[in-house]
């Protein structure tokens, strides 16, 4: 038995397009299509392309948002200490305590701008449709949460208009079986719940 798989190959205008920086050098680009959204995934080595019909899609997203708050607080804190190690080398006559100070100082100033680097990379804010195939996110705040908006919006919209379609049509179809008489008028009000 040979089981067919939809086509999930782009086809038609895009309705909206929204791009975004994904990493140092790479972008992502979501584009709504007439039946299902298509993410493009471009970097310097690899480029990739999903497509996810509406109807694999729950209309409902779960948003994700991360701030590493103490991670922030320790690197204003190591930044802090170095300056004022630095501070304290720089206006003491130069001797062996001063060149201690200068290194140590230098030091903490270092670890305090990894510490920060490190959590402004972990600090996220995501909006995340699931999908058959795994969520699909949507960086909310890249390049603005007024560009990212009217995106979300409309692919929740599309997302329940196909939902509304296919309820319709499965409504229909219970109603056919009844009148049919193929169904009892108990089964089809339990499966039109």
């Amino acid at each position: 038995m040979r089981m067919e798989l939809p086509d999930t190959s782009p086809v038609g205008e895009a309705v909206t397009t929204l791009t975004q920086r994904s990493g140092l050098f790479g972008r992502q680009s979501f584009s709504i299509l007439e039946d299902r959204v298509v993410r493009r995934i471009e970097g310097l080595a690899n480029s990739r392309e999903d497509s996810f019909l509406f109807n694999e899609m729950r209309e409902n997203p779960s948003r994700i948002q991360n701030c590493p708050w103490i991670a922030y607080l320790a690197a204003v804190v190591l930044l802090a200490f170095g300056a004022l190690l630095l501070n304290l080398s720089a206006g003491s006559p130069p001797s062996a305590d001063s060149a201690v100070f200068l290194a140590i100082g230098l030091m903490f100033a270092f670890m305090g701008l990894l510490a920060l680097y490190g959590s402004y990379r972990k600090t996220y804010h995501v909006v995340a449709f699931t999908t058959v195939r795994g969520p699909l996110l949507i960086h909310y705040n890249n390049p603005s949460a007024e560009v990212s908006r009217p995106f979300v919006q409309l692919l929740q919209q599309k997302i329940a208009d196909s939902r509304s379609v296919e309820k319709r049509l499965a409504k229909n179809l219970l109603r056919a079986l009844r009148d049919a008489e193929l169904l009892d008028e108990w089964h089809y009000r339990e499966a039109c719940k």
